[in-house]
């Protein structure tokens, strides 16, 4: 099973341990950032990884970062529960798929848009309201540069893509005419 299915699955079991509600949800997400951090440390995350390090020293590791940020016993108790059934390693993910389904839950999502050049901010913005009409969600939107493409833009948001990019045109009038 992909870690991406997990992740899921052990996120989509905190929200309903924790709701769905954004302001309801901030604190999970400030302790999923500290764990982040956590795991961003290279010696931490050797140990927190390994599978020779003993449990009891990872739930220290995992019980300062908590403590950090306070965590209450209800995330305390699910990050033990992912640490005992061998999965911590999993934290990140599971912290970045229980922010996405969040923000879709509220009406948010992420998208990506992939360019040949940087664009600019009135595309943008044309591109982003597009985007939320479409959806009918609010949209968070980040950009990248791929020279790849020659022209034309990818838009990715979750497990979808939508490909307007010349270099996809020329590749499929290039198997057409095969």
């Amino acid at each position: 099973m992909s870690t991406e299915i997990i992740s899921f699955r052990y996120a989509k079991a905190l929200i309903k341990l924790t709701g769905h509600d954004l302001e309801t949800c901030a604190p999970v997400f400030r302790c999923f950032e500290t764990l982040e951090e956590l795991f961003a440390e290279p010696h931490a995350s050797k140990v927190l990884k390994s599978p020779a390090m003993p449990e009891e020293l990872k739930k220290s590791l995992l019980d300062y970062a908590l403590n950090l940020e306070g965590a209450d016993q209800l995330m305390k108790n699910f990050v033990y529960t992912v640490l005992e059934h061998g999965r911590v390693a999993f934290l990140p993910d599971i912290g970045k798929a229980f922010v996405r389904l969040v923000r879709e839950a509220n009406g948010r999502v992420t998208a990506t848009v992939i360019s040949a050049i940087e664009l600019v901010d009135e595309d943008k913005s044309v591109i982003e309201k597009e985007l939320g009409a479409l959806l009918k969600k609010d949209i968070e939107m980040a950009t990248e540069v791929d020279e790849s493409l020659l022209g034309g833009f990818v838009v990715k948001v979750g497990h979808s893509q939508l490909d307007l990019s010349l270099k996809s045109k020329l590749d499929a009038l290039t198997n057409v005419a095969l």
